[in-house]
């Protein structure tokens, strides 16, 4: 395993504001947060009007029971793109809550994007958010003719649990895996056993007012929690492709990130586990405003800009 440790002794300024408009909005939006269509509305709401990067395109493919958008930076690459998968627990979030962050990841690698849609619960309990994923990346290589060895997975929170989930089943059905997995806090417990879950209850202003186990049973429904395409962290990891994996130590989802770098690692997957300092949950979504951010996007970049040049020294 390749441990990469940001320091930072101290959060700057800027996260320290943000973190307290985190912890306004979210502890006035607890009052209704069992009002699922009420918080999605007001999410899609603050972050849709946020500009991308300049000379940024995005075009809306819609499919039978979801939708995508595929993002465009200026000057990208066409030969590789990042599959994107948003988080909000599997009940919240969207492409329209992620569009200027995935973009921004975009921008900074110089690919394209695909940000899915997928079907959330409790409408659509699992297996739908994964079966949307497969059929997502299935696209990519039947009708957009990449390979798989073009394709990054991505995804923060629930949408970091759901790109390791899209892994193993693939791997299951027997075909070619991405190239390699992004994952910033990914959710891979939805059993909530990791001791960051209650220990950083009061310092992640971004998800203490919710209710995890709550969101994790709309999810998961009639199966078991346990199920390793719903929880990957109980899932046999072997042959999965090399994987980042951001989070920080403030995080409710600390451990979900920890327990299953180690996890992986030691079941032979290649794994870079960066670790930062006192900050809220997918601190990187707030890039336009707080330097951490900028620099865990520039770091997602540098890794996968030296994945594409391994594959093609290959």
């Amino acid at each position: 395993m390749v441990e990469t440790i940001t320091k930072r002794y101290m959060p700057s300024l800027q996260h320290t504001v943000v973190k307290e408009a985190v912890r306004r909005l979210i502890h006035g939006l607890q009052i209704r947060h069992s009002d699922v269509p009420f918080v999605r509305r007001t999410g899609d709401m603050i972050t849709n009007k946020i500009p991308l990067p300049f000379g940024t395109s995005v075009q809306e493919i819609t499919f039978p029971h979801f939708s995508a958008e595929l993002i465009r930076p200026q000057g990208a690459r066409k030969d590789y793109i990042l599959l994107y998968f948003h988080g909000g627990g599997y009940v919240m979030g969207s492409t329209k809550t992620h569009r200027a962050f995935i973009a921004k990841i975009a921008n900074e690698t110089g690919i394209r994007a695909f940000s899915v849609e997928y079907r959330k619960a409790p409408e659509h309990p699992f297996p739908a958010a994964l079966d949307d994923a497969m059929t997502a990346y299935n696209w990519l290589i039947s009708e957009q003719k990449y390979q798989a060895k073009q394709i990054f997975i991505g995804g923060d929170s629930a949408g970091g649990g759901l790109t390791l989930a899209t892994m193993l089943a693939l791997r299951e059905q027997e075909k070619e895996l991405p190239l390699a997995g992004i994952c910033l806090a990914p959710w891979t417990d939805l059993a909530v056993t990791g001791d960051s879950a209650w220990e950083n209850k009061k310092h992640d202003t971004m998800l203490e007012y919710f209710d995890i186990p709550a969101w994790a049973k709309m999810y998961y429904g009639d199966y078991d929690k346990m199920h390793p395409l719903i929880s990957p962290f109980y899932a046999d990891l072997r042959g999965l492709p090399p994987l980042l994996i951001q989070v920080s130590e403030a995080e409710i989802l600390r451990d979900d990130s920890i327990r299953f770098a180690w996890k992986a690692h030691e079941q032979g997957v290649q794994v870079e586990l960066q670790k930062w300092k006192g900050l809220i949950h997918v601190w990187q979504m707030f890039w336009q405003y707080i330097p951490e951010a900028r620099d865990a996007i520039k770091e997602m970049a540098k890794y996968m800009r030296k994945q594409i040049s391994d594959v093609e020294k290959k």
